[in-house]
This record gives structure tokens, C-alpha cells and sequence, in this order.
């Protein structure tokens, strides 16, 4: 029962931890620019937060971001473009078009999820991550749509529970993504099909 709360008590800490580092490396890149990013670099966090100390945790998240930024940044205004256009045809749309409108939204959030993720999971070239992106959402298309629609309930808690989300929003988020998607993927790693460039690199 110790053993319990002391790695309960322990995953609570890592978690407020992840989370304020995301919101740091958020404003580090000016907002916009720094979520993305940053975001990559909490999904890197979840996938270890059991095995690293505490302080190769946050300094391979402080150095996931300036690794990625410029990839993940691409990928994410431009899947995040497209998240946008199709939410805001939905709102200002009625009936079967809305509902057509909400389904193209929660499908450009999957391939966002599906991008970020392989951003995450492996190193390379921008067209690499154009080709993780399209190969794992096509490969795990189920679970990125059940985790893009899970995003709406998390953020209804998130503001019933403003304290819940400022905390643990994030990294709670990324670590329910490594459950169902992340851990997923990686146990089916390294698998040289699944890499569009030679020179690409998982990280395990």
C-alpha cells in the first residue's frame, strides 16, 4: 500500500511537472509558435514518465522542443489549418452540412494527433514526418479518432475544473494519447517499412 502512494504521489508530481513545462516552452515560443512544439515534446515525456529521473525528463523535453520545432511548427499550422477551416464552416453551418462539418474536424484532428505523434516517436526530415503522419493515421485511424474525440469531454472537465486543467491538462492528455496510441505504435517498432528515409531515427 506504501509502494502505492508513493508511486501515485510520484506520477502526480511528474505530471504538473510536464504540464508546466508545456506551458513554459509555450510561452517561450511566443504562444502560437511554442505549442506545437511543445506538445511533441509532452508526448515525448509521457512515453518515459515512468522510466527516466525527473531531471532527464524535463531537460529531453527542453531539448525535444528546440529539436523539433521547426518540423512540428510545419506540420502543425498546416494540419492545424485545416482543423480550423472545417470548425469554423461547423459553426456557422446548420443541419447535415454542420454534422458532415464536425466529422472533417474531429478527422483533421486524428491526422494532426497521427502527425504529432510520429514527430514524437522519430527523428528526420519534414517529408519524413509527412510520411509518419500519413502512415500511422492510416494504420491507426481507430484510435486517433477515438483520442481527437475524446479531446471535447477533457475539455468540458478542464473548465469545470479550471485548477484540474491548469495542472494536469496536458500531460494528462498526452499520457491517455501514449496508452492508446503512442505505446501502441512503438510496440511495433522498428520496422524498417514503416521509415521513408534511411536516415531516420526512433527514439526508444
Amino acid at each position: 500500500m506504501q509502494s502505492f502512494v508513493v508511486f501515485s504521489v510520484n506520477m502526480i508530481w511528474r505530471l504538473f511537472l510536464i504540464n508546466l513545462t508545456f506551458f513554459s516552452l509555450s510561452i517561450l515560443g511566443l504562444g502560437l509558435l511554442g505549442i506545437f512544439p511543445a506538445f511533441v515534446a509532452s508526448l515525448w515525456a509521457s512515453a518515459r514518465i515512468r522510466q527516466l529521473e525527473l531531471k532527464d525528463l524535463l531537460l529531453g523535453m527542453a531539448g525535444q522542443y528546440r529539436s523539433e520545432f521547426i518540423r512540428s511548427n510545419l506540420l502543425g499550422l498546416l494540419c492545424g489549418g485545416m482543423v480550423l477551416f472545417c470548425g469554423y464552416f461547423g459553426l456557422n453551418s446548420d443541419g447535415i452540412v454542420a454534422v458532415f462539418a464536425l466529422l472533417a474536424t474531429i478527422l483533421a484532428v486524428s491526422v494532426l494527433l497521427a502527425g504529432l505523434n510520429g514527430i514524437a516517436i522519430m527523428s528526420g526530415s519534414f517529408s519524413d514526418a509527412l510520411y509518419n503522419c500519413r502512415h500511422f493515421f492510416l494504420r491507426y485511424s481507430s484510435r486517433f479518432v477515438l483520442i481527437a474525440t475524446a479531446i471535447l469531454p477533457l475539455l468540458w472537465v478542464c473548465h469545470q475544473q479550471p485548477l484540474l486543467g491548469a495542472y494536469f491538462g496536458v500531460s494528462g492528455f498526452a499520457l491517455i494519447n501514449n496508452w492508446l496510441v503512442q505505446s501502441v505504435i512503438i510496440r511495433n517498432l522498428p520496422n524498417p517499412s514503416l521509415l521513408s528515409m534511411h536516415s531516420q531515427e526512433v527514439r526508444l
